[in-house]
């Protein structure tokens, strides 16, 4: 049986993207992310860095802040280097192979509304959206058998 080197994560990244270039222009970036686990009693949570490569950097980059959800993939890399005291010194990282967008929040952000949504016009403070907008809800009416049944799972 061969040895498999493959870790799954999600988590919060805990800076913004740090993207630089390779002296033969390959993209690189290094961010660290947070992967909770909750128990009954306690919370642990693990920091990990993370690199990417190539076009996937770029794409973090543009699209990744400091505290954005991230569903990834990759291989554990250990990174070793003699420290300015002589000591040597190792890091333990993520190469980032695979991503996926995480789902989309239920409430678009205020700048963006979905086609067919709609500010308030009133004067003052910038209204939330309304969603969905009026008229367009789906499904059964409140208070109706079909709304109120248990799901038999």
């Amino acid at each position: 049986m061969s040895d498999q080197n493959a870790f799954h994560f999600s988590g919060r990244l805990t800076r913004d993207v740090q993207l630089s270039y390779t002296p033969s222009q390959t993209a690189v970036a290094d961010v660290g992310v947070a992967i909770g686990r909750k128990y009954k009693d306690k919370d642990e949570v693990v920091f990990l860095d993370l690199r990417i490569w190539g076009a996937m950097a770029e794409t973090w980059n543009k699209y990744f802040r400091k505290g954005s959800f991230v569903i990834a993939s990759g291989r554990l890399a250990m990174d070793q280097w003699t420290g300015q005291d002589g000591a040597k010194r190792t890091k333990l990282r993520c190469i980032v192979e695979n991503f996926t967008f995480p789902p989309l929040q239920s409430k678009p952000a205020p700048e963006s509304p979905p086609a067919g949504g709609n500010y308030e016009d009133a004067p003052g403070e910038p209204q939330e959206p309304s969603w969905p907008p009026p008229g367009e809800v789906s499904g059964p009416p409140r208070g109706s058998q079909a709304a109120d049944d248990e799901i038999p799972f």
